[in-house]
């Protein structure tokens, strides 16, 4: 049975919340940047940093804007994918966020941890191609096994924030987006008379494939404010303003590091995760012990934004009949309770694989959900075109078909540059999704049955047709 809460205003979410919790869906910092421009060198990377979110994130965000404020109802792109091509397409765009979603959930503790056993300053000496930067703290010597109590409390302190409602989600993100972006303003402002723009247009041959898995996991993730749009203020104006402010913030927080880094540290090759913090060292002690505390953060922050959306997404499959109807339960707070403590468990059991291991399966199967995304907004623009739209994006339909080529093509490329092991993984989830649709999409429907259902994120009634 589908709870229906207390009638209460839960359109909490305004402009600058929406912004902060789309910082941290998307990219929460420049950390793990520093893998990418290792991999592709300095042109590569900064151009990358430049123009993917105006090719690559910014038609994301657009489509988002115009879906979202189209159908303003908690659920996001399993709702546009279900109403644009039925439930067998629905099925499985929910079906690829899902698995996305979960393993993505398990990154953030990984990193957490990761962050915490590099929080040490190593002076660097460029005259020593053979030095190293290994850790010598107590933390670094712990094991994954070793270290899953602390990622296990993290899982909890988010979990909890989760529990009592977007707008905790919206204040705690936008008071660690502060955190986190400050030292990078301070640590550029100490370089700026030491920039070097000659080095800035090195060009090295580029690993494409870790290029990419790195700085599209960093700009995906602009459709998932969707699955929040029940509870956000305006949506017509909120979500242009958004993501403007959003994208703006995530390509300054990945140029400033870089820029100050290069004037520090030249040499790429040697650049790793959590350099940003190494490089912040050679300035100033304290600047890389704030900054590699801001990196534990982002982690935390990511965390708190995307399970906010990905527990509202769970609710929409479990209300559309996708999942299990238990699923659907809403707290007192107006919260996907049940959604929250599952994706909490689900997390905690993928905690010990390593950040590698997740990644490249992550952005692939995100990856695949966005293309069914694309395509809902192209339908909707031939089929519906009457439908209000208080947001639209700019050109009609020309427009729509211009970003979803766009996006389709980086991600084309993405996906033919994969490791093969990926491939492998992502077409058996797939053929694993088409055979439980076969085998138990029934029996979930079922279990929801067709009934008025009245949505607690907005105003109107909503008829499971099952």
């Amino acid at each position: 049975m589908i709870d229906t809460p207390e009638e209460k205003d839960v359109r909490v979410v305004s402009w600058w919340k929406m912004t902060v919790i789309a910082f941290f869906i998307t990219s929460g910092g420049p950390f793990g940047g520093e893998v990418a421009v290792q991999a592709a060198g300095p042109l590569v990377s900064l151009l990358g940093f430049i123009i993917l979110p105006i090719i690559f994130a910014l038609p994301q965000a657009l489509m988002t804007a115009e879906l979202a404020t189209m159908m303003d109802e908690n659920g996001g792109y399993i709702i546009w994918s279900e109403r644009a091509f039925g439930r067998f397409v629905g099925w499985m765009s929910a079906f690829n966020r899902f698995l996305s979603n979960t393993i993505d959930m398990a990154v953030y503790p990984v990193l957490f941890v990761s962050y915490m056993q590099q929080l040490q300053c190593v002076p660097l000496n460029l005259n020593d191609p053979n030095q190293t930067f290994v850790s010598n703290s107590t933390l670094a010597t712990l094991s994954g096994y070793e270290t899953y109590p602390i990622k296990f409390g993290v899982v909890i302190v988010v979990l909890m924030m989760n529990i009592f409602g977007l707008e905790i989600v919206g204040w705690a993100s936008a008071v660690l987006s502060v955190v986190i972006m400050v030292p990078f303003f301070i640590e550029f402002g100490y370089q700026i008379p030491k920039l070097e723009p000659s080095q800035w247009v090195v060009y090295t041959s580029p690993n494409w494939n870790q290029f990419f898995s790195v700085v599209l996991w960093n700009y995906t993730g602009w459709d998932q404010l969707g699955a929040i749009a029940g509870e956000v203020k305006d949506t017509k104006k909120t979500y242009p303003r958004a993501v403007i402010a959003a994208i703006s913030m995530n390509v300054l927080v990945f140029l400033m590091p870089v820029t100050a880094g290069l004037s520090i540290y030249p040499d790429t090759n040697k650049w790793a995760a959590g350099w940003f913090a190494l490089l912040a060292c050679q300035v100033k002690d304290w600047l890389g012990i704030w900054i590699g505390i801001g990196a534990m953060i982002s982690s935390l922050g990511q965390f708190n934004a995307n399970l906010s959306s990905n527990a509202r997404a769970l609710w929409a499959m479990s209300t559309s009949g996708y999942w299990i109807p238990q699923f659907s339960h809403i707290s007192r707070w107006n919260t996907p309770v049940v959604a929250i403590v599952w994706i909490g468990i689900t997390t905690s059991l993928l905690m010990p694989f390593s950040f590698t291991t997740l990644l490249g399966i992550d952005v692939f199967l995100n990856c695949v959900s966005v293309l069914f995304s694309f395509a809902s907004l192209v339908w909707f623009k031939y089929k519906r075109p009457n439908d209000p739209r208080p947001f639209e994006v700019p050109f009609g339909n020309y427009g729509a078909w211009g970003i979803m080529i766009v996006e389709a093509s980086i991600v084309g490329f993405m996906m033919v540059t994969s490791d093969a092991s990926v491939f492998v993984v992502v077409i058996v989830a797939n053929i694993l999704f088409i055979v439980l649709y076969l085998t138990i999409h029934d029996f979930l429907a079922r279990g929801m049955q067709t009934k008025k259902v009245i949505d607690p994120h907005y105003s109107a009634e909503v008829t499971l047709d099952i």
